[in-house]
This record gives structure tokens, C-alpha cells and sequence, in this order.
């Protein structure tokens, strides 16, 4: 492998892509894929295929309410127990084994409803493992993915994108192979 980071999905898709063909001629134990949210070099391309692109355009005068998701209500002063705010922590991350087809991430209690919205949507793919063990923040999930490195590149697409909530402006680093 020649590169190492991307920032715009179509280098993205083509990054993973490569850096699960590296992991598998090298025979290693799996690839790992980092997302760096919000940094300068990262560009949003839009929206993603999925996204919904319907709708008028406001008029000028007219004011533009937030998403719902980011209209503060009184109950979120402080993140429930055992949670963390989206954003807070290590930088998401995950891991593909070749062997078995197998994508391994960590989310938090805030991410793990979007994370597996994402994981329904991809045909054939399924939850094999989830682990939150006492004490521990967040959940550890284990991923079948069938397909060929392209389609696992598009799961870790969205998987990055809409499960752990970075739209388009993001930028991947392959950190180990």
C-alpha cells in the first residue's frame, strides 16, 4: 500500500478496499480502520446515497430550525449513566478479519441504535457478538459481512458516516494491517 488516509468517500471506499486486500495477502490477523471526524483536509461530499434529499429550499427570510437531534432539552445537561455524548472519547474505529468476514467496533450506548440501523440496512449482514461487560462504557460488537472487499468497504463507509454519526467530513487512516 502506497497510501494511508483519505478524505473524500470515493478515496475512502477505494482506501478500504486496499487495505483489506493488504491484510489479506499479508496474511495478518486483521486490518484496523480509524476515523479522524471533523479535521482540517476532511471534505463532505454531500450526502450520502441514503440521506434524504427531499424538500423545498427555505425562503431567505425564513429561519431554519435545527435537527431535532440538536435541540438541547433539559434532560440533556449531563449524559445519562453509563453513556457517552456522541463525540466524546477515542476516535471510532474498526476491525475487518478476512478469514471469516468479521468487522469488530466499539460504540458508545449513544451510537449503538445508529450503528445497527446501519448494520440492518446492509443485506447479510448481522450482530454475532455483543459485549458490554460490567463496568465497561459503550458495547463491542463482532459483524458478519459477506461480500467482496468492496461491499465491506461500504459497509465501513456507513458504518463511519451514519453509525458513528460523521456525515461526509471525515478523514480514514488504515492503522495497522
Amino acid at each position: 500500500m502506497a497510501r494511508f488516509s483519505a478524505t473524500t468517500r470515493p478515496d475512502r471506499l477505494d482506501l478500504v478496499a486496499d487495505g483489506i486486500a493488504a491484510h489479506r495477502k499479508r496474511q495478518s490477523d486483521f486490518v484496523t480502520f480509524e476515523a479522524e471526524p471533523n479535521r482540517e483536509g476532511a471534505v463532505d461530499n454531500g450526502p450520502t446515497p441514503d440521506e434524504n434529499q427531499v424538500g423545498e429550499e427555505p425562503a431567505a427570510d425564513e429561519e431554519i430550525p435545527p435537527p431535532e437531534d440538536e435541540i438541547p432539552s433539559a434532560d440533556e445537561d449531563r449524559p445519562e449513566a453509563g453513556t457517552v455524548p456522541r463525540g466524546a472519547g477515542p476516535n471510532p474505529w474498526i476491525q475487518y478479519r478476512a478469514r471469516d468476514a468479521l468487522l469488530n467496533l466499539d460504540c458508545t450506548d449513544v451510537e449503538l441504535e445508529s450503528v445497527q440501523a446501519v448494520i440492518d440496512d446492509v443485506g447479510g449482514a448481522r450482530v454475532t457478538d455483543r459485549r458490554s461487560p460490567d463496568g465497561a462504557v459503550g458495547t463491542n460488537l463482532k459483524i458478519s459481512v459477506p461480500g467482496d472487499d468492496e461491499r465491506v468497504a461500504m459497509a465501513v463507509e456507513s458504518l463511519f458516516a451514519e453509525g458513528f454519526g460523521l456525515g461526509g467530513a471525515y478523514r480514514i487512516w488504515v492503522t495497522e494491517i
